[in-house]
């Protein structure tokens, strides 16, 4: 049920996608996020297609598909760019099957139209709009290279563009395959429900991965001193994706 209600679909020459939060158009010359705030939809955000460069060598992009998974992907070349609708939010990602050609950092470049780039925070680039309402958030990325190495690649502002910026050095020393991976999603109202700890324990953790994503169980103890086996998807950067947990067993 999850992934029918994330899944992108086709609709006119593009795809769409919602939440309860958002909705995204794709196309192949850019991706729309309206964030809808407490009902009313707000301004949308438009990101052009990514740029990718390293040094002199710029990479040409392919049309947009639509996976039997529901995410939407295409190539950069050697890179494929997928784009995935989840709960936390949009999640761009590229993968890169070898080692960029070039010299110097890797740059992937996003031009956003629609609302304004405000500010860099803890949590990415910040865009609101004009007239106030719900705004968008870019998030920093992460680079994750075969091994599972980790680097934090911090989104910045450059005029109107987004920029990621992998460095020379860290190319150089990755295995491939590796991804850069933002999620782009909308900002919390002062008025939406923030979660806690639950009450009791929580222990014997496990943890599975497929390289690209990850999901963590336990024994938890909130239901009345019953132990239940509760899990959560875990993203490439990190991130807890349901933070509430998923109830997996009695």
């Amino acid at each position: 049920m999850e992934r029918a209600h994330f899944a992108f679909r086709a609709l006119g020459t593009g795809y769409v996608g919602k939440h309860t939060t958002y909705t995204v158009q794709a196309s192949d010359e850019a991706l729309r996020v309206t964030p809808l705030g407490t009902g009313s939809p707000g301004a949308t955000l438009e990101l052009a297609r990514a740029a990718i460069r390293r040094g002199d060598s710029s990479l040409p992009a392919a049309a947009l598909t639509l996976g039997r998974d529901g995410t939407l992907g295409r190539a950069f070349g050697d890179v494929r760019e997928t784009v995935e609708n989840r709960a936390s939010g949009v999640e761009l990602s590229w993968s890169f099957a070898r080692r960029p050609v070039g010299a110097g950092a890797l740059e992937v470049r996003l031009r956003t139209a629609g609302l304004e780039p405000s500010r860099v925070t803890r949590g990415g680039v910040q865009l609101k709009a004009a007239r106030g309402g719900p705004g968008v958030r870019i998030g920093h990325g992460t680079w994750v290279d075969a091994n599972g190495v980790t680097t934090p690649v911090l989104a910045t502002l450059s005029g109107r563009d987004v920029v990621f910026s992998v460095p020379a050095a860290v190319l150089e020393a990755s295995q491939y395959p590796a991804v850069l991976d933002p999620i782009v999603g909308p900002e919390n109202a002062i008025d939406v429900p923030v979660t806690s700890p639950a009450a009791g324990d929580r222990e014997i953790p496990s943890l599975a991965s497929s390289g690209s994503q990850s999901f963590a169980v336990w024994s938890d103890l909130r239901g009345e001193g019953l132990v239940q086996l509760f899990g959560t998807r875990i993203s490439s950067a990190g991130v807890a994706l349901d933070p509430l947990g998923i109830a997996v067993s009695p």
